[in-house]
């Protein structure tokens, strides 16, 4: 039992397995060790609630590495701290003086980093703002979602083509080649390509949307 004047919202263990973070309503980062004696209370921005904790360390083993690649990749690893307000804060340890500050602009965020640890998936609704269909002005929700590297600059912004309802989950999926963004009841579906796609790709999808219009 934690003597707390706030609400553990979210928890992950540590790359190595060897602590275990929580984020609370009151901004704080608890850090504890594997067998529960307290590590260090981190205070990381005042009566602002901590809605996520990722680290950007693989989830999955994709390909055989050796100890020494693993360790090196663990040391390397962000921790991604998820405010209610919208911030992001990218710190290398939970006692870390300088993390790097990304500003969405989004509210509801969900976030996740990519299996290679080298992007930061955001997906969020823009706060006041209403969604037109057609003439009509439905529910106040335009969902976007965007992609920052691990230094916080934006890389891409991307804006979801339905709005009745906010974003609800995300993941990534298929080796960092596809992204899945839930609003509701609703799946989306991206294409992630760290290159050009090619011309004939390009022409398909040109095809496809000229369908659906």
């Amino acid at each position: 039992m934690l003597n707390l004047q706030s609400t553990i919202t979210s928890g992950v263990f540590t790359p190595d397995d060897q602590q275990v973070y929580f984020g609370t309503t009151s901004g704080m980062v608890i850090v504890m060790d594997v067998h529960g004696a307290m590590v260090s209370q981190v205070p990381l921005l005042d009566d602002t609630a901590i809605t996520d904790l990722a680290w950007s360390c693989p989830k999955f083993k994709m390909e055989e590495n050796d100890d020494n690649n693993a360790k090196n990749s663990d040391a390397n690893a962000l921790l991604a701290v998820v405010f209610h307000s919208g911030l992001v804060y990218l710190l290398r340890t939970h006692d870390d003086l300088t993390p790097v500050v990304v500003r969405t602009g989004l509210r509801g965020i969900q976030v996740e980093w990519t299996n290679s640890g080298e992007v930061l998936a955001v997906a969020g609704h823009l706060p006041d703002e209403g969604c037109t269909v057609g003439t009509a002005t439905t529910h106040p929700v335009r969902n976007v979602v965007k992609f920052y590297t691990r230094g916080g600059s934006l890389r891409y912004t991307h804006h979801l083509p339905l709005c009745q309802n906010p974003v609800t989950a995300l993941t990534w999926g298929h080796n960092d080649k596809r992204v899945f963004v839930a609003t509701g009841a609703q799946l989306h579906i991206g294409r992630v390509s760290r290159r050009v796609a090619s011309l004939q790709l390009l022409c398909r999808l040109a095809i496809k949307d000229a369908e659906c219009g």
